[in-house]
């Protein structure tokens, strides 16, 4: 089957933060491994991806998008942040809608110390979601509940794309979501690690830079059968 493009989905790896051009007008970076596949493949390349997103942030993305007859490479994230649609406004430029909030524990976009805090942040930490947030995590803020919305984004994604008939490859930032429906490793191990281990360079917010993104995406080329199913 020939497909017609090559999709990444993800968090701030896979839109390539701290590659110096995520915040070009494509609003992502071109050198993150999802990206480099797609150039070796020949394939053009889209990218579903934002800082902070949770993996049923990444799950609305990819649902809410064209991925029909496509190859779909999911980068799952942190299995603690939990995205939903909340009874407020929120981010106005979030690709999941201006009600879309990805919660996280000890979430940095209410650090005080952050060098820039949004004007919509600073709406809301009035809002009195904060403190939602900080009792949301104290209630229910578990490994069951974290790796069971996970499961189900992953399960939502895999349902979507065979009636897409898009080809879906799993990988993930996250070691408990490593074997979960199919999910892939770099050498046994998530994103980071595998960068740490061969010694990659790290962005001073915890990124991993060019050359880890150039070992995942030889990696996957070297191991992972993309084009035929």
């Amino acid at each position: 089957m020939k497909y017609k493009k090559l999709i990444g989905a993800g968090c701030s790896f896979i839109q390539g933060c701290e590659l110096g051009d995520e915040n070009s007008e494509l609003g992502y970076s071109v050198d993150t491994y999802p990206s480099l596949i797609a150039k070796k493949l020949n394939l053009p390349y889209e990218c579903l991806a934002y800082g902070g997103v949770s993996n049923t942030g990444i799950a609305k993305m990819i649902l809410d998008h064209d991925i029909q007859d496509c190859i779909l490479l999911v980068q799952w994230t942190h299995v603690s942040r939990l995205g939903f649609n909340i009874n407020l406004q929120a981010d106005p430029t979030n690709i999941n809608g201006i009600n879309w909030f990805d919660f996280a524990p000890g979430n940095w976009l209410f650090d005080s110390n952050r060098w820039h805090t949004p004007e919509y942040i600073k709406k809301l930490s009035t809002s009195g979601l904060e403190k939602f947030q900080e009792d949301f995590y104290k209630y229910v803020g578990n490994d069951e509940t974290f790796v069971l919305y996970s499961d189900l984004a992953m399960k939502s994604v895999l349902h979507h794309a065979q009636q897409q008939r898009a080809k879906v490859i799993f990988f993930t930032a996250s070691d408990q979501l490593i074997g979960v429906n199919g999910c892939l490793a770099f050498e046994g191990k998530n994103f980071t690690v595998f960068a740490e281990k061969h010694g990659c360079a790290f962005g001073q917010h915890g990124h991993p830079l060019h050359q880890a993104h150039q070992l995942a995406a030889d990696y996957i080329l070297q191991n992972v059968n993309i084009i035929d199913d």
